[in-house]
């Protein structure tokens, strides 16, 4: 089952701010977003359709590229 795990950072002009991400096994993705809502939803989606670890970066980056307005059908067919 794909975690939700976070971690504070710093960005280059000095602002803190939590980044957020998912693991599964030993295999996590890092820094995906700073919306704790935006995460859940995302590690909702890769439960929901069990995708692999092999799968997971690209869907997380089309999941970032629809602006979290990506529709969870395509989704699930990428999985």
């Amino acid at each position: 089952m794909w975690q939700i795990i976070s971690e504070a950072r710093r960005t280059e002009d000095g602002a803190d701010y939590t980044a957020y991400g998912v693991c599964i096994g030993g295999f996590c993705i890092q820094d995906i977003c700073s919306s704790m809502d935006d995460i859940v939803r995302f590690a909702g989606l890769l439960n929901m359709y069990q995708a692999s670890p092999a799968n997971a970066a690209d869907i997380a980056d089309d999941f970032l590229a629809g602006g979290f307005d990506f529709p969870e059908d395509v989704l699930a067919v990428t999985a």
